[in-house]
């Protein structure tokens, strides 16, 4: 049985095996590991008024003829996080630019002090599609 074993590892080492990439974790959270951006991000920011800026930054390669940029704020509520009313249908923001290239902000007005996210997921639109979710925290 052992060396049946070993057969196939050594078989699986030497034809090549399919890896996962995963986000390594860095110290501010984690850090995507892209094939056509370097480095998205996403800033979120609450003022003592209530008003949260979110800057969103994505810089692709040439490749990348499309972003688009879905985003949700969410307030925590116990154990449980609750999308905030943001004035659409579903409570996402949604940008797009037809260049490899995205930095856009925009404001919302929270009501009442809690623990915020913010979480955007970019699609980049190259030779294939690929997205990127950041989530970024915000007191109140």
């Amino acid at each position: 049985m052992r060396r049946i074993a070993c057969f196939i590892l050594s078989l699986l080492i030497i034809t090549g095996v399919p890896v996962s990439v995963c986000a390594a974790q860095s110290s501010g959270g984690i850090e995507t590991q892209s094939l056509y951006t370097a480095r998205p991000t996403v800033t979120f920011i609450i003022a003592g008024d209530g008003s949260a800026l979110i800057k969103l930054r994505c810089l692709g390669t040439n490749d990348v003829t499309k972003i688009k940029a879905k985003t949700c704020i969410e307030k925590k509520s116990g154990t449980r996080w609750v999308k905030v009313n943001v004035g659409t249908s579903d409570n996402y923001i949604y940008h797009s630019v037809n260049s490899p290239k995205m930095i856009t902000s925009f404001t919302k007005q929270l009501t009442g002090s809690g623990s915020y996210r913010c979480t955007t997921t970019f699609t980049l639109y190259a030779k294939t599609t690929e997205t990127i979710t950041i989530t970024t925290y915000a007191e109140y």
